[in-house]
């Protein structure tokens, strides 16, 4: 075997898996169980804890400058039905009212320094709206 043939395999070889772990991370984040129509703006974020939130007029803080960047940390309420956990769900800022709703879902979580509420998530399924986890951002030091 020529040195040529050796570097051709061993691109090929190199190609081969990072296309498969491409195809590991996209399919193990449930990309591919998106909404098709995703509104102008959007970003999805998947957490290990099995929270899916598309995030819907919200500013992306994940690539600002080091000294603005930010990351998301999802928080499950704590009486969601099993049946909905994984589910992809649209992720606004609260309103007022929203706030109360908050408080009495997750009145034991305890804000810490730098953390700041993002976004309620909720589904609606059956025409009844369902708050499935809260996003929250911290700096990303």
């Amino acid at each position: 075997m020529s040195f040529s043939n050796f570097l051709k395999w061993s691109f090929v070889a190199v190609v081969a898996l990072l296309s498969g772990f491409y195809v590991f991370l996209y399919f193990s984040s449930d990309r591919h169980k998106l909404p098709p129509n995703l509104p102008p703006g959007a970003f999805a974020l998947a957490f290990k804890n099995g929270v899916r939130a598309i995030m819907i007029d919200i500013e992306d803080q994940r690539f600002n400058e080091f000294a603005t960047r930010r990351k998301y940390v999802a928080s499950p309420v704590e009486d969601l039905p099993p049946w909905f956990e994984g589910a992809w769900a649209f992720c606004k800022p609260p309103t007022e009212e929203e706030w109360e709703e908050l408080n009495r879902l997750n009145s034991n979580l305890d804000m810490q320094g730098g953390m700041r509420l993002e976004a309620l998530c909720k589904i609606e399924v059956d025409y009844e709206s369902f708050t499935t986890s809260v996003i929250f951002s911290v700096p990303d030091l």
